[in-house]
């Protein structure tokens, strides 16, 4: 049996960037697929479920609010998105405002300023989250299997 490889998309229209990110979701055991069109990571986002989505939040040099691979992202039915650690690499947000986290649905916010330690939030983030979901896939199960 082969062992499960998670799967990564990096939507980063900065090269600069999108390299960092897609070396670091390497080294952490990714296996990553980039886009810098959005419609295509808009088709990607629909067609394929992703372990962790990163992308910069102003694509495009727009505010997150016209950022239509983010809002795409808000359209993932929940049982997909549960599955999902989406990461927004802004210029302007802080990072780990758990509010901002929250009022823009992802699991992380990393200024671009800290990108250099992606990969140590991105661990604890993703630590964080399976924990949290491991108590909420064991109580969602069906009783028989958890005789």
């Amino acid at each position: 049996m082969d062992e499960y490889t998670p799967l990564a998309l990096v939507c980063i229209d900065n090269v600069d960037y999108c390299n960092y990110v897609q070396q670091t979701l390497t080294d952490l055991g990714f296996s990553v697929q980039s886009s810098t069109d959005i419609e295509d990571a808009i088709v990607r986002i629909q067609v394929a479920t992703y372990d962790t989505v990163v992308m910069f939040a102003e694509l495009g040099g727009k505010p997150i609010d016209e950022n239509p691979v983010w809002k795409e992202s808000l359209r993932i039915p929940a049982v997909n998105r549960r599955r999902e650690f989406i990461t927004l690499i802004s210029s302007i947000m802080p990072t780990r405002d758990e509010m901002l986290e929250f009022a823009y649905s992802v699991e992380l916010i990393v200024n671009a300023a800290d990108v250099a330690n992606l990969g140590m939030l991105l661990r604890q983030g993703i630590a964080t989250r399976i924990a949290s979901y491991e108590l909420f896939n064991a109580l969602s199960r069906p009783k028989a299997l958890l005789r």
